[in-house]
């Protein structure tokens, strides 16, 4: 399928995101990801194809993503995009979508640039209403470069069933047991860099979770 920019932002000193078109009778569920193809001369398949969590909502008339900067060649190309370059997507795909259900509250454990997935999931359970309680729990390296932290702050005002927590420390059990206190009954998606990721599914099934309530979607850089 063949896509075209619409904006390019800044969503931090180090983040940017790409609005792009939405390809006819193109559907997905909030969480999943696509391929994105572009055109990079003397560059391989491994080199000119990255997958990218939709930072978009189902829900809105265009697709996202974001990536932080970077020194791969593929990187430095979207740091060239502009509006109106087209490039080539493939998906949907994945498995880390929300679940729906009400009466299951949901945790979303994220570092840095894994708020992604997440965003869209939010994003979506507020543009659709859902009576679902959902907790996040962000963690950043530092306060001023924390991505989509406007976009979720206004999604808590919009969304009484939804409340956001930000850490520039790492998310330990103190931190989940005061914050979401029924957090045995809930579901768990932890989405971030990889050793993050490891550490926090480690940290969850120690505390008792079961296994089958946590989902989980690592990124690793490129």
């Amino acid at each position: 399928m063949l896509s075209e920019i619409l904006e390019v932002k800044p969503e931090t000193p180090s983040v940017t995101s790409f609005k792009y078109t939405k390809p006819a009778n193109f559907s997905y569920s909030p969480g999943q990801f696509t391929n994105i193809e572009l055109d990079i001369a003397d560059c391989d398949e491994r080199c000119n194809k990255r997958n990218f969590s939709l930072v978009s909502s189902p829900t809105d008339d265009y697709l996202m993503f974001a990536t932080r900067v970077g020194a791969s060649r593929f990187k430095q190309t979207t740091e060239t995009l502009t509006n109106g370059n087209q490039f080539h997507l493939t998906g949907p795909f994945g498995r880390f979508i929300l679940n729906e259900d009400e009466r299951v509250g949901a945790v979303m454990l994220s570092g840095g640039i894994g708020i992604t997935p997440l965003h869209s999931m939010i994003k979506y359970a507020t543009y659709k209403q859902l009576p679902k309680p959902i907790t996040l729990i962000y963690s950043n390296s530092t306060a001023d470069d924390i991505p989509f932290k406007k976009d979720l702050d206004e999604y808590a005002t919009q969304n009484k069933h939804f409340q956001a927590h930000y850490t520039v420390t790492k998310i330990d059990e103190t931190m989940i047991q005061e914050l979401i206190p029924n957090w045995q009954i809930c579901e768990f998606y932890v989405c971030g860099p990889a050793q993050m990721v490891i550490e926090i599914k480690k940290l969850l099934v120690n505390m008792g979770l079961d296994v089958e309530k946590l989902k989980s979607e690592l990124f690793t850089g490129y």
